[in-house]
């Protein structure tokens, strides 16, 4: 879980943060979470050039500059590793940002362009040149 640090502590627990969200929503919003998955066959590759927690960190750092401080959201990140379950595939981290801003008051504007067909695009822009930066 990443906050912005204005935010209540009490959002820390993912569950009272969600309360809050759901009890902050009217009837017809329909923007409640932008997801975006980063995949890292870096780290299945023979050798790996990555390990699960260089990903991890990779995609922790990203989020909580270019979400959390940029844009004032409430992030919750989950890893996968398909391995561990016998299945094929990379593993990857989902990003789910809620879609409204999380201001000291509550949560208030929606994300704009981010919530939008555009999301994926902007997303993926800004990782690139995040890995890229990384890398140097």
């Amino acid at each position: 879980m990443l906050l912005p640090s204005h935010a209540s502590y009490d959002y820390l627990d993912p569950e009272a943060l969600c309360r809050a969200y759901t009890q902050q929503a009217w009837d017809g919003m329909k923007d409640l979470v932008v997801i975006t998955s980063f995949r890292f066959p870096e780290t299945i590759a023979e050798p790996p050039s990555l390990s699960l927690q260089e990903a991890w960190e990779l995609t922790r750092g990203f989020s909580y500059q270019r979400l959390v401080l940029d844009r004032n959201l409430a992030v919750v990140l989950a890893m996968h590793v398909p391995a561990r379950a016998g299945k094929e595939g990379p593993p990857h981290v989902h990003v789910m940002a809620l879609a409204r801003e999380l201001g000291p008051c509550g949560f208030g504007a929606f994300l704009g362009p981010l919530a939008r067909d555009t999301g994926r695009e902007i997303m993926e822009s800004e990782w690139k040149a995040w890995r890229a930066d990384k890398a140097r």
